[in-house]
């Protein structure tokens, strides 16, 4: 379990509980935006040896940017949103993110 990264919609109800106690309009949807972007952003950093790449989920896609800021890729959600995926195919989106870092990181 990781509060920090929620893996699952319980710890994401967790890390929801515990960041309200600072920010009483945080919404779960923010909760998991932000676990997807760690998420993906871990295994870029990690495919990668380092952080060169930064992606971020902007308007339904994660865009990826070099540390040179040009737009190297930009990955559509498993379904319909992002945030979707995460609550009802949370392992699927999470094995998705971490294949398409390792993609990412050999081109």
């Amino acid at each position: 379990m990781s509060l920090e990264f929620p893996e699952n919609m319980n710890e994401v109800q967790q890390s929801l509980a515990v960041g309200r106690l600072n920010n009483p309009q945080l919404t779960e949807d923010e909760v998991i935006i932000n676990s997807i972007n760690d998420h993906f952003q871990s295994y870029l950093d990690e495919a990668e040896e380092g952080h060169y790449d930064t992606g971020k989920l902007v308007n339904n896609e994660i865009v990826v940017v070099s540390v040179f800021g040009k737009e190297v890729e930009r990955l559509k959600p498993l379904g319909q949103s992002f945030i979707a995926d995460f609550k009802e195919q949370t392992d699927n989106l999470l094995t998705y993110l971490e294949e398409q870092s390792y993609k990412i990181a050999r081109k």
